[in-house]
């Protein structure tokens, strides 16, 4: 090890707390200063931005939360325009966010160091003392982490968890989103049925269609909602309802329930800890015997579901800057039991109650865009964003769907335009119209999920 790979790692260890969580977050933020005085106008970043429709919902969300001008987001949403048609069409999926893109050459960075560092025994001492990572980045590092440092990692992890039952941090790590995630879900509107006498399955569909966002972003906003504020209410009563549910609350949806109710977050991540704690105190076992005897062992790792429907990867959000780091294909045929489930699906019930209320929209919607009372609706709605017109495989409902789709991105990129040229000296005694808001439309018609199922808002200002 470098004696400058050991300097780096001091520093990281220096302070308590996951050491990836605070270099990502700082790199993070190092990249969004940076984006906003000059490199959101660069060409390359420009091709990525067009390459990838914008940033991830996350990233889109910080975007908006007031660290550029409204006439710089025009700017860039002006250039992801310009192409997004053509890509749609093209039916290619989006390339990575450029802010995702920078965070895993982060994690990867961090990770390795770290991981390295714990050879040093000094610094793995204060690893330990330290607290070690949280629970995100240590699942970001099961691919590429030698067994005797991935032993040590879990041992301390789960450790931290015993001794620190309320430790959310350790759960979810630094989820800088979630305060913004709790912002734009109570703009979400309530379900259509809402206080509306009942209509039939038609007459509430027609009534999603009424509000300006798309159908399968608002309907998955809903659900993510009332599960969560269904949890707190039933946790009030029936303290036993979080050991009803399969499965662990993910990282991000444990975050989300603390935001709600600090009761019920709490001991949601009791629950969703104590069960970690077991399973990385088994990693660490196994990890910790001869390599014969671990391969023959069986049966000691988490429970997985067999329902692929169901099932759920964490990290949930690119926003936390843990993805799995690039590294060439892992062989996992000598993986123990336990530490290969440590890379496997798990489920969380929100997830899935979200997944399922997308799915469920997006079959309902094509079963009923035959109606001519739905397909009229729908050419005067909002319609589908990018994302949820890339699954429909029905050919009559997926036509409709594009032409809809590339008429409004039409419609938004001239408005992008006029915004821009109303910026000019030549146009400054022009009043400003509804384009000044229309980066707000395009973020919400190429992926709805960045404003949380929300309709667009519309006046410029500060989105969070």
């Amino acid at each position: 090890m470098s004696d400058a790979l050991r300097s780096e790692v001091e520093v990281l260890l220096s302070e308590d707390g996951c050491p990836a969580c605070r270099f990502v977050a700082q790199a993070e933020d190092r990249f969004f200063r940076w984006f906003a005085i000059e490199s959101h106008a660069a060409p390359e970043t420009i091709e990525r931005l067009r390459a990838a429709l914008g940033m991830c919902p996350a990233h889109t969300r910080r975007l908006l939360g007031g660290e550029l001008e409204p006439a710089t987001l025009t700017s860039v949403y002006r250039e992801v325009a310009k192409t997004a048609v053509a890509r749609v069409a093209a039916q290619d999926p989006p390339a990575a966010c450029p802010a995702c893109a920078s965070a895993q050459f982060n994690v990867n960075l961090v990770l390795t160091g770290v991981l390295r560092g714990l050879d040093d025994q000094r610094l793995a001492g204060r690893y330990v003392e330290a607290g070690g990572l949280c629970l995100p980045h240590l699942l970001a590092a099961v691919p590429t982490a030698e067994p005797s440092a991935l032993e040590l990692v879990c041992h301390t992890l789960a450790a931290r968890l015993e001794h620190s039952a309320d430790d959310m941090g350790a759960l979810t790590g630094l989820d800088r989103d979630a305060p913004t995630r709790a912002i734009w879900r109570a703009r979400v509107p309530d379900s259509a049925s809402a206080g509306l006498p009942p209509g039939g399955t038609i007459h509430n569909l027609l009534e999603r269609l009424l509000v300006d966002s798309c159908p399968a972003c608002l309907r998955s906003g809903q659900a993510e909602r009332e599960y969560l504020v269904w949890l707190v209410a039933e946790h009030c009563q029936h303290g036993q309802i979080l050991t009803n549910d399969p499965g662990e609350v993910c990282p991000a949806h444990l975050a989300d329930l603390a935001a709600l109710d600090a009761d019920t977050g709490a001991a949601a991540g009791r629950r969703t800890g104590d069960r970690w704690r077991s399973e990385l105190r088994n990693v660490s076992a196994e990890l910790a015997l001869p390599a014969a005897r671990s391969a023959d062992r069986g049966g000691r790792g988490s429970s997985r579901r067999a329902d692929a429907d169901l099932r759920f990867r964490w990290p949930r959000r690119a926003a936390t800057g843990t993805a799995a780091p690039k590294s060439s294909p892992v062989d996992r045929t000598d993986w123990g039991p336990a530490r290969a489930g440590l890379a496997g699906d798990r489920l969380c019930p929100i997830c899935r109650a979200v997944a399922v209320a997308q799915r469920r929209e997006l079959a309902l919607l094509v079963a009923a865009l035959r109606l001519p009372a739905v397909g009229s609706a729908y050419r005067r709605a909002h319609g589908l964003c990018a994302r949820h017109v890339r699954e429909l495989a029905e050919p009559e409902s997926a036509a409709l769907a594009h032409r809809h789709l590339a008429a409004r991105l039409g419609v938004l990129s001239w408005e992008l335009e006029e915004s821009s040229r109303k910026e000019a000296w030549a146009s400054r005694h022009e009043p400003k119209g509804p384009e000044a808001t229309a980066y707000g439309r395009l973020i919400a018609q190429i992926d709805g999920h960045a404003l949380m199922g929300a309709p667009a808002p519309v006046r410029a200002e500060p989105l969070s």
